[in-house]
């Protein structure tokens, strides 16, 4: 019985986090009309800030690597997430809405996202490459 109530509950917050990245992207999209293909992006940084200011250093000989590791109490990281996540946004929208409109922005957008992948996948020492944080 405790496997389909963790179960269930694990299916619950899957679903309301879903919601609100839908919500998010109705507003850019659906109300605004901007094609932001970084939406993602933004959020994976402000989960992976969030996940290593959370947890404590990585121990030696785990396999472990991450930056940081601050072991901050709870409402630390998500401020420092959301900070995160906004300065990424604000220096992309610095350079994206200064001189780029329509197929442009959608363009530099989805390249930003691609360099953001590359660089979090292919760094091993500072975001644990495609293992990442386990």
């Amino acid at each position: 019985m405790s496997v389909v109530i963790t179960f269930g509950s694990s299916v619950i917050m899957y679903v309301i986090v879903y919601m609100i990245l839908t919500l998010g992207l109705n507003l850019q999209y659906g109300f605004t009309g901007i094609v932001n293909f970084t939406y993602y992006t933004f959020v994976a940084v402000g989960a992976y800030i969030a996940g290593v200011t959370a947890l404590g250093r990585p121990q030696p000989g785990t396999g472990e690597l991450y930056i940081l590791g601050a072991n901050l109490p709870f409402p630390i990281p998500i401020l420092l997430a959301g900070l995160a996540a906004g300065a990424l946004g604000g220096a992309l929208a610095l350079v994206v809405f200064r001189r780029l409109r329509s197929d442009y922005l959608a363009i530099v957008t989805l390249a930003a996202g691609t360099v953001a992948l590359d660089v979090a996948t292919n760094s091993n020492s500072i975001f644990g490459g495609s293992n990442g944080i386990f």
